[in-house]
């Protein structure tokens, strides 16, 4: 009995230990599974965290390539004129010599008391400032080229045969004083910009030479004293304030060149306004010439304003010239139209009392406003000189010459 007993004690020890290392074992299995599960999502995630670090990578190379490849914006055009107009002016002093070649972006001011001993370039800024006196002596020149700027606000005097030139795409303004002495230049060559808000004296036997697209402004006093101003190649000259042509002095518009007048033009006697070659004369306020005015070679004087002729004056049109009178135009000295010149009428054309005029050869005055004649003498060489389409009145004059209207 006692032997069953132990028999059976065994047997269940036996199968308790079986059991347990079964268990132990499966246990075992189970953690070393779930030790590759996660190592294995462990891998897959490190893989994920890796590809996208690549892939952000190969995205941020990417985006840096298409930026340098890109064309590089356009400058800020803005910004570039601004830094333009920021720049700093240096004062040159009475003792300080001056520059002869003044670069692009560089910028001077003359203090006064300046002397220009040399052919000064300006291709930056130069200015004169206000109040104060600077000399260009005798033989010299300031050339203004490439873009530059010179500006007088106080006085620059000009001394003998010394010059300004202004070149292409540069330009000039006078808020101050120019004065030039005798036989001193001012010149322009190329598309230029002229502006006079001041005043300009020209001395005898000086000269203004404006070429090519030269556009003059002035709104100041110009006044020329036996010296020569031409204006060639389409310049412009358009005047709103004062321009004195004194003893002998000489105005003259050249090949397709244009004179604007809205202020006031002084013609003295024995000076001399001309236009030729195509040129063209608009007068938008009175002008009263005491002198020579002539008008060839197909220009055109258009009249806009009341236009009274001095005793003892001269006007000449002829060789295919033109006026066109759309105001009132008076005579009080002698005209001659000739050469196939033209006069068309359709304002007041008046005749006064002291008047000598006369139109000859193939030239033709058309009336289609108002002819009067007041006494004066206005002769023709026959009939084909004058055709009237409206109103002829006033005194016939006592010297009709082979004709008489």
């Amino acid at each position: 009995m006692i032997n069953k007993l132990c028999l059976f004690l065994g047997t269940t020890i036996l199968l308790s230990s079986l059991f347990s290392l079964s268990y132990a074992s499966s246990f075992a299995q189970l953690a070393q599974a779930e030790t590759s599960a996660t190592a294995t999502a462990t891998d897959a995630s490190t893989a994920a965290a890796t590809a996208a670090t690549a892939a952000s990578a190969a995205t941020e190379q990417s985006e840096q390539t298409q930026a340098l490849a890109a064309p590089a914006p356009e400058p800020n055009k803005q910004h570039e004129s601004a830094m333009a107009n920021s720049i700093v002016c240096l004062p040159i002093m009475t003792h300080e010599q001056v520059p002869l070649y003044i670069r692009p972006q560089q910028c001077y001011e003359l203090q006064g008391g300046n002397v220009i001993n040399g052919n000064l370039t300006v291709q930056g800024k130069l200015f004169i400032k206000a109040g104060r006196k600077v000399s260009l002596t005798s033989g010299n020149s300031i050339t203004v080229s490439n873009g530059g700027q010179f500006e007088i606000r106080g006085e620059l005097d000009l001394k003998e045969r010394s010059a300004i030139n202004i070149d292409h795409n540069s330009s000039f303004n006078c808020t101050g004083l120019l004065y030039m002495s005798q036989g001193s230049q001012f010149n322009t060559r190329g598309t230029t910009e002229i502006k006079n808000l001041g005043k300009i004296l020209i001395e005898p036997n000086s000269q203004i030479i404006f070429s090519d697209l030269t556009k003059f402004r002035n709104s100041g006093q110009i006044a020329l004293n036996t010296a020569i101003w031409e204006v060639r190649n389409k310049g412009e000259l358009n005047n709103s304030g004062t321009i004195d042509l004194l003893d002998g002095s000489r105005l003259q518009f050249l090949d397709k060149s244009k004179f604007i007048n809205a202020g006031k033009t002084n013609l003295n006697a024995q000076s001399q306004l001309s236009f030729i070659d195509y040129a063209r004369f608009e007068s938008r306020r009175m002008f009263a010439p005491k002198g020579i005015v002539t008008l060839a070679r197909n220009s055109v004087f258009e009249n806009l304003a009341s236009f009274k002729q001095q005793k003892g004056s001269s006007l000449i049109i002829r060789d295919n010239a033109q006026l066109l009178n759309n105001h009132t135009f008076e005579l009080s000295g002698a005209a001659t139209f000739t050469g196939s010149a033209r006069i068309l009428n359709d304002g007041v054309f008046a005749v006064k009392k002291a008047a000598q005029v006369h139109t000859e050869q193939m030239a033709v005055m058309i009336n289609t406003g108002t002819f009067r004649n007041e006494g004066g003498a206005f002769t023709i060489d026959n009939q084909n000189n004058f055709i009237n389409d409206n109103i002829v009145s006033g005194h016939e004059s006592r010297t009709q010459g082979r004709h008489r209207l």
